[in-house]
């Protein structure tokens, strides 16, 4: 499978919104966010996302949108020095195709471009294949935060990761 990996823009924020609640949807336990949360949500929050606070990339398959992840480096002087990935997602039909390291890639190059030191993220304890991913791109586990998310009264643990740029 062919794909393309660009930065998406507030032009995108239309087929953001429905491969995030797709995901939201297909991967409760992979979000904080809820699909219910996030589909009432107006058109106007999903253009505010864009606003330069958060960089987007997209990972597309022709013209269809097949993957998302985004990075947000941390406010302030004391924290300038870390950035968090956050949202990846790659559809069903895409996986297994690299979509998801490019993705990942996409993230951590640009994080060393605004001369990041480390990049975070969560991911659910049971999702072994996201976790492998990124122990392939080099994050390591540095932590668990047992009953991160609670879906239908069942609490999930999630690994805290780290992948520290400047060792690199």
């Amino acid at each position: 499978m062919s794909f393309t990996i660009r930065r998406l823009t507030e032009t995108d924020a239309a087929a953001y919104r429905l491969l995030r609640l797709e995901a939201l949807r297909n991967a409760p336990e992979a979000f904080g966010d809820s699909h219910e949360e996030a589909a009432a949500r107006p058109d106007a929050y999903w253009t505010r996302l864009f606003d330069g606070r958060r960089v987007f990339f997209g990972a597309h398959v022709g013209d269809s949108l097949a993957g998302i992840v985004n990075y947000m480096r941390a406010p302030g002087i004391k924290e300038a020095h870390k950035g968090s990935l956050l949202g990846l997602y790659v559809r069903p039909d895409a996986r297994k195709s690299g979509c998801g390291r490019a993705l990942v890639e996409a993230v951590l190059d640009h994080a060393r471009q605004t001369d990041a030191e480390q990049v975070l993220l969560t991911v659910a304890a049971r999702n072994d294949a996201a976790r492998h991913l990124y122990e392939s791109k080099g994050f390591e586990v540095y932590g668990m935060e047992p009953r991160a998310l609670k879906i239908d009264g069942v609490a999930l643990d999630e690994y805290l990761m780290v992948a520290f740029l400047d060792e690199r």
